[in-house]
């Protein structure tokens, strides 16, 4: 009697970007008997797991079967699988103030959060978007931000921008009525 072939595919599986690669498994067909992988002895080596700081995307996963064994069947054919990344989430923050008409320009900054550790070299520059100076007419002026991203990895996040504004109030202006004498008649 000849053993009976066995093939697999190797199960989708997903994350989000920074996260641990989940377990890879194979789903059999093949087995006869009411039998199940429990009968299989040995190990699997998946490759193409792209660890914590894989990118967002879709991974192939490969799993090489040859340490399997098993007394009645001879494993086949194992299909690739995926592991599809998503995106982390971050947010992108904007620092504005407040100033007076003719008065000095708030410090402006910004910053990221929801970075993941390794990423640190992104960074985050307020921008005064409208120039404003102390001629600046009162309003509104909105702080924009500007990412620095040099190793590329700003893709790998959904960004949630909150921007703020630099708000010039109205200048007070005192003044002293002027003595006037006149001559009657």
């Amino acid at each position: 009697i000849g053993k009976a072939t066995i093939n697999g595919d190797v199960n989708a599986v997903s994350k989000v970007y920074g996260y641990a690669d989940p377990a890879n498994t194979i789903t059999y067909n093949g087995f006869v008997n009411g039998e199940n992988s429990n009968v299989l002895s040995g190990n699997v080596t998946f490759t193409g797991n792209p660890g914590v700081t894989g990118n967002v995307g879709n991974h192939p996963i490969h799993a090489d079967t040859s340490g399997l064994t098993a007394s009645d069947y001879i494993v086949g054919n194992v299909t690739d699988g995926n592991l599809a990344i998503t995106k982390a989430n971050a947010t992108a923050n904007t620092v504005g103030g407040n100033m007076i008409y003719g008065g000095s320009l708030p410090n402006i900054s910004a910053n990221l959060s929801g970075l993941k550790p390794f990423d640190n070299n992104l960074t985050a520059n307020a921008v005064n978007v409208d120039n404003v100076t102390s001629t600046t007419h009162v309003g509104r002026h909105p702080v924009g931000i500007n990412i620095v991203d040099p190793s590329g990895r700003l893709g790998n996040y959904n960004v949630t921008t909150n921007l703020a504004d630099i708000v010039i109030g109205k200048a007070t202006i005192n003044g002293d009525v002027n003595a006037v004498s006149k001559v009657y008649g």
